[in-house]
């Protein structure tokens, strides 16, 4: 499952995640640890840890987030896949792109191509329900909440 393709769309792209990337997803996701169940500060030998799990788990797909012109500008997660299940969360977006439609284009990206590839059929998300931008870019992304599980 990790030879997942490129996943191009209108608005951003999304590649897999490369142990090069592992610098800037610890910094990205260390600068928004409070919207994290764990919100831990990562260190580098953690991250690495989780870097190995993740390598080894086909039920995990990490994606860097990349505009058109390729900067690369976030990242978010298809995991936990099982059967027509699974989860999109990790998204985080860098602070100089926030609020440029890049979270929702990455969202419907990654939900569309989740269908369409493992015909995922239930796509579950969990959000502090504090994380008002978050709860506001899953409702317009079309999916419902049910106590703090939005569902598509």
């Amino acid at each position: 499952m990790k030879a997942a393709p490129v996943i191009e769309g209108d608005d951003c792209t999304l590649r897999l995640a490369r142990e090069s990337d592992l610098p800037k997803l610890r910094a990205w996701r260390n600068a928004n640890r409070e919207w994290f169940f764990d919100s831990g500060e990562i260190t580098e030998e953690k991250h690495l840890r989780w870097w190995r799990k993740y390598q080894a788990n086909d039920t995990d797909l990490m994606f860097v987030i990349e505009t058109p012109a390729g900067s690369e500008i976030g990242q978010i997660s298809l995991y936990d896949i099982q059967g027509a299940n699974a989860e999109i969360g990790r998204l985080i977006i860098d602070e100089q792109f926030r609020r440029e439609g890049y979270g929702l284009a990455a969202v419907t990206l990654l939900r569309d191509w989740a269908h369409r590839t493992f015909a995922i059929t239930r796509i579950v998300l969990k959000v502090k329900p504090e994380n008002h931008a978050a709860c506001a870019l899953y409702a317009q992304a079309g999916f419902g909440t049910r106590q703090m599980e939005w569902l598509a």
